[in-house]
């Protein structure tokens, strides 16, 4: 049995430490037990900890006898490969971070106050996302129920119907030869693939904002397909066009189901909104009772969500009478608060968010180390198109953005404080 909350990611890496450095694992234990005592959020600890495991592959010294030469060796590598586009500049930042916090713990502040962190922004955080006068004003509206969060935010889109110079000259572009895709073009697009493992659509803006040139997204498209990272789909050009339905805010509602992958079965909760993955684990079985002990983390973690929607699987519902009869996992939720959704037989669509993460995970899980990495890639590093794809916006920052105001409150000091 297996949950993947901030507590469980930094557990799994301290266990991978044990496993493969265990000359260095005492002491990082004790840098995590130090760390969560002064109060630094399991999250922020996880992040930590998950570079220095990184760092300590690099030299064969133990932590606590290195000098200035290794962490000097350490810089050097992570900015080359930077320079390389293997990594972001935002990773770069993480590991001095990780540095300048792990040894000016350790007492030896003179082996990194030699290097700066640079100008480089760091990854959004809640506090990038709300300002401290719009967490003031969202104080204020918690006082008038009518009003919800979303509503300080918005920013209206750009008028849609300016043309382009692009759509003017439409005619002219459709008559022209496609031009070949040069080397130093190609050679991006396979860095930022190596990088974010994404589809076309989104790579075109990740691109944009990385590398400041605009690479259309069906030339990366092609270049995917050249090198096999890609595989053609032809269902897609006589796809049915759905009406897409979703809540509006965070913690309206959560969809569940089981997967399974392999010779394990995984359940997953994900936030309706923000498509956010609020809880899951890995059994040996599918049960009622692996469902509820994984509800009831997801419940402590981030709270109880309104409404929860399953499918009519016997670990939800009973085989019979399924409206009416009683279900261990019904009672939970009435004892909960929680009001319970059944999707309509025979209609996968109902349950179509959690069915699309659990066929994303199919196709992506083999490029991570573990489930967990995945999750988290999934949460707060993946743009999610269906989202505000507009800002490159990930299911955690959606997750935030779309908190009513009665909700804020219980995130106050987990999201918006946290170091």
């Amino acid at each position: 049995m297996s949950f993947y909350t901030s507590e469980r990611y930094l557990e799994s890496q301290l266990r991978k430490i044990k496993d493969s450095h265990p000359e260095n694992y005492q002491l990082i234990e004790d840098f995590v037990e130090d760390l969560l005592a002064e109060g630094i959020s399991p999250k922020r600890v996880y992040t930590y900890i998950f570079w220095l495991r990184k760092i300590i592959e690099t030299a064969d010294t133990k932590l606590d006898n290195w000098g200035r030469r290794e962490v000097r060796k350490v810089i050097n590598r992570y900015q080359i490969e930077c320079n390389k586009g293997n990594i972001s500049e935002n990773s770069l930042r993480e590991v001095k971070k990780t540095l300048k916090k792990f040894f000016k713990w350790l007492g030896r502040e003179d082996l990194v106050n030699w290097f700066s962190l640079g100008n480089v922004a760091p990854k959004i955080s809640p506090q990038d996302l709300i300002t401290t006068e719009e967490f003031e004003a969202m104080l204020r509206t918690c006082m008038n129920s009518r009003c919800s969060i979303p509503k300080l935010f918005h920013n209206p889109k750009p008028n849609s119907c300016e043309k382009t110079n692009e759509q003017k000259d439409q005619v002219d572009h459709q008559t022209r030869k496609p031009k070949p895709i040069d080397e130093k073009t190609e050679q991006i697009i396979l860095q930022a693939y190596k990088k974010y493992r994404l589809s076309p659509v989104p790579l075109e803006r990740l691109i944009e904002r990385d590398y400041g040139i605009h690479i259309p997204h069906n030339t990366i498209y092609k270049v995917l397909l050249k090198h096999g990272l890609v595989e053609e789909n032809m269902k897609k050009k006589k796809r049915r066009k759905w009406v897409r339905y979703e809540r509006n805010h965070s913690m309206s509602l959560w969809q569940g189901d089981w997967k399974k992958l392999g010779e394990k079965w995984i359940i997953a909760f994900m936030d309706d909104a923000s498509r956010f993955i609020t809880c899951y684990g890995v059994f040996d079985s599918a049960t009622t009772e692996n469902t509820i002990k994984v509800l009831k983390e997801g419940f402590s973690e981030y709270g109880i969500p309104e409404e929860i929607l399953t499918d009519h699987g016997t670990q939800f519902v009973a085989a019979k009478s399924r409206e009416k009869a009683k279900h261990r996992f019904r009672e939970f939720l009435a004892e909960n608060g929680v009001r319970h959704i059944l999707a309509r037989v025979n209609n996968p669509q109902t349950n179509g968010k959690i069915e699309r993460f659990f066929g994303l995970m199919e196709q992506k899980l083999h490029l991570f180390d573990s489930l967990d990495e995945f999750v988290y890639w999934y949460n707060y590093v993946k743009p999610h198109m269906s989202l505000n794809f507009d800002e490159l916006e990930t299911p955690y920052q959606a997750f935030l953005r779309k908190l009513p105001a009665e909700r804020v409150f219980e995130y106050t000091r987990g999201w918006l404080f946290e170091e």
